[in-house]
Order: C-alpha cells, then sequence, then structure tokens
C-alpha cells in the first residue's frame, strides 16, 4: 500500500478506495505483540456476522465445504499520522466517506472444509481446542509467512509478513460550507452495518477519568456516555493519568453476541496486578506450598495430641519435633496463602457487557479479557482478494 493517506467510500456492504482523493499524512509502523488467531464459519449467520463484504461470494463455497476458517498472525499496524482533524471540501473527495486510520499486517490463510474444532474453552473469539479434523482441508487463498512474522523489527516488517490482514476506518469530516459531515451520524451509520450495538458506559470510580476512543487513538467521549460500536471496532477505554493513577487501557470486545441494534450496558475494568505470573506462582508454589503445609500441619497435630516423643531423630526420621513440623506448615501454609491472594487479587482488563436490568452473572452477560483491539469497518478477505475485516 501507498504511503499515503487512503480515502474510500463506504456505504452498506461495499468499499472502494477513492483513488484521486489527495490527503495530508503518511502511515508509520507500529510493531505489537504478535498474535495468531483462528476463525471459524459454520453456517450463512456466522459468514455474514464475520465476513461481511464478503460474505455473497464465499456463500457457496461455505454451502459446498461446510466449513470456512480464516487463521491469521498479526506482527503489527500501520498507522496513519498528520491528518487533521478536518480537511478541506475538494472535487476529489466528494465520494469519500472515510479514511483508512490504520492497517494491520501479518500473515493469513483461507480455509475450506475439514470440521469446526469442538468449543474447548471460552476466548475472545470463542475458539477452544479441539480434535483434529479427517476430513480434506484445502486452501483457498494465503498470503504471508506466518514463521516470518517473528522476525519483524521496531523499524519495518518482515517483507513475508506484509500482508494486510485488517482495517481500520474513521469518518472525513470537511470543513467549508456545506461541506460539513456529521461524523456522530456515520459512525452510527457504520457501527449498525458491522453489527453493532449502543453500548451504555458506566461511570468511573471515584478520582479516574476514563474516555472512549477509535483505532486511531482520536477521543469519542469522556465516560460515562453512549455510543453505537461495531462489530470489531478498534475501539477502546482508556483511563487518563490523574495522581497516582497512570494510563491503562482495556480494549473492546471483537464481538457482542447480541443482535445488530441492541441496547447494552458496558461495565470494564483495566489489568490489575499480575495475571500471568500470579496464575504461575499459585499453580506451581501455591498448590504444592498448601499440600507440603498440610502433610506438615498432620503430622505435627499427631504428634502433639498422641504425645510421641519425637526429640530423637531415630523417633520421627522424616519429620522431627512435633513444634518442628508445626513451624514448617506455618512457613509452607503462609507461602501458599500470600500466592492464593495473589492469584485473587491479580486479573486481566476486561469488559463486560449485558443488556439493561439483565444479571451480568447470567447467560445474557458477554465477557472478554484481555482482547487485542480490532477494527471497525474493515476489508474482508473474499475468495477474489482482500475485501473486508476478519472479524
Amino acid at each position: 500500500m501507498s504511503s499515503r493517506t487512503v480515502a474510500v467510500q463506504f456505504s452498506g456492504c461495499e468499499m472502494r478506495i477513492i483513488d484521486g482523493c489527495r490527503l495530508p499524512g503518511r502511515y508509520a509502523w507500529r510493531r505489537t505483540t504478535l498474535a495468531t488467531d483462528t476463525i471459524e464459519i459454520t453456517n450463512a449467520d456466522d459468514l455474514y456476522a464475520k465476513l461481511p463484504l464478503g460474505a455473497l461470494s464465499l456463500e457457496g463455497e461455505l454451502e459446498r465445504s461446510g466449513r470456512l476458517a480464516v487463521r491469521t498472525t498479526v506482527a503489527g499496524q500501520l498507522q496513519l499520522e498528520g491528518l487533521q482533524a478536518e480537511v478541506a471540501k475538494a472535487d476529489s473527495c466528494a465520494d469519500a466517506t472515510h479514511v483508512v486510520s490504520a492497517i494491520s499486517v501479518g500473515a493469513f490463510k483461507l480455509l475450506s472444509g475439514g470440521a469446526a474444532r469442538a468449543q474447548g474453552g471460552a476466548g475472545a473469539l470463542g475458539v477452544g481446542a479441539g480434535v483434529s479434523s479427517r476430513q480434506t482441508e484445502s486452501v483457498m487463498r494465503e498470503s504471508g509467512v506466518q514463521d516470518a512474522c517473528a522476525a519483524a523489527t521496531a523499524e519495518n516488517p518482515d517483507p513475508q509478513c506484509g500482508a494486510p490482514i485488517q482495517l481500520f476506518l474513521e469518518p472525513l469530516r470537511r470543513s467549508g460550507a456545506g461541506g460539513e459531515v456529521d461524523s456522530s451520524a456515520l459512525q452510527e451509520q457504520v457501527a449498525k452495518q458491522a453489527g453493532g450495538v449502543q453500548v451504555s458506559f458506566a461511570a468511573p470510580e471515584e478520582g479516574e477519568r476514563w474516555t472512549l476512543r477509535d483505532a486511531g487513538g482520536t477521543q469519542l467521549c469522556e465516560l460515562p456516555c453512549q455510543k453505537w460500536v461495531g462489530q470489531s471496532s478498534g475501539y477502546y477505554l482508556q483511563r487518563e493519568r490523574a495522581g497516582k493513577k497512570d494510563v491503562a487501557t482495556v480494549p473492546m470486545p471483537p464481538a457482542f453476541g447480541y443482535p445488530p441494534g441492541s441496547a447494552v450496558e458496558a461495565t470494564y475494568r483495566p489489568e490489575r496486578g499480575s495475571p500471568f505470573w500470579s496464575s504461575m506462582g499459585f499453580y506451581f508454589v501455591g498448590l504444592p506450598s498448601a499440600a507440603l503445609g498440610a502433610v506438615f500441619l498432620g503430622f505435627g497435630l499427631e504428634q502433639t495430641i498422641s504425645g510421641r516423643d519425637c526429640s530423637e531423630f531415630r523417633d520421627c526420621p522424616l519429620f522431627g519435633s512435633a513444634g518442628g513440623n508445626l513451624g514448617i506448615s506455618l512457613f509452607y501454609l503462609s507461602f501458599a496463602g500470600a500466592s492464593f491472594y495473589w492469584y485473587l487479587w491479580s486479573h486481566e482488563a476486561e469488559v463486560e457487557v449485558k443488556r439493561p436490568g439483565g444479571d451480568a452473572r447470567g447467560a445474557s452477560a458477554v465477557r472478554w479479557a484481555g482482547a487485542a483491539p480490532s477494527g471497525l469497518s474493515s476489508l474482508q478477505l473474499s475468495a477474489n482478494g482482500l475485501r473486508g475485516s476478519f472479524w
């Protein structure tokens, strides 16, 4: 893709590049944590929800094979810099409605056939560990080499891992008489077309200031507020720096689990502690310590109750005196308790969405933890090439 700003026309389920529209700005490379995802599509509803712009061209293949899957590896983003909030009105840009604000790049494969994997756990995309398929799985289209994506640097992506995976769009605002575009109305329209919902964001805790931002980092509103959010919007919540509170971000989920146009309420919380290391400490240190503490406690209590003399090594060659056993058990149990507390206290960044008046713990509640941001309305992969967003 050219380094110049790309303007597009987005309407309904169609999107086209406006080649003659020249706008200021350039795309700068930003390496991100390597992310690999798989999208399973087994019916028409999944197809139109996850690949809306390419659905028509892929519907026949889905009906024939019974399954489509998209496997992606993202190494980073090309992010737009230098575009002003409002651009001058020009005849060459009259048909443009959006600009490409960011481009996720990496490698992908579009697969057909095989069997859908069994759902083996909750995830941001609902894809769990599954049973390998005995049916033939064919590659319809692919671009980039997954193994090469790890070679991306802070300066450039690897040449073999530069396929566009997802495009992020921002409404284009024009200045001048008669040229003003209602960006909020455009965002609402795009969100609805992208299977979006109307989200009411809860007020932040006292002393904190939170904002909702789009994929390019532009502030959309200050919480509490209400906004339309599309599937794979790339939106995220940001806690602004205030006092001792550092900046924290919570990505919005790529899907909501509710029909398009639904009204939902969202609560949120940033990452706290160290979810990964606290889990490792609990399972590999805390639980073994608890088991050892229980063993030493049992022997210490038995010796205390029975009055058995273990002052000599030959009397109790393994566990020593009752006091020694109780002291050792206290050490291990304290260690186990500390790791358990750290495990409970730590949690990932999380957004929880539910219908108004619904039970946050019920079946209507949908949670996403640690999901990576993705795009609002973006070019999709179709049988003829890249036309939209994967999700």
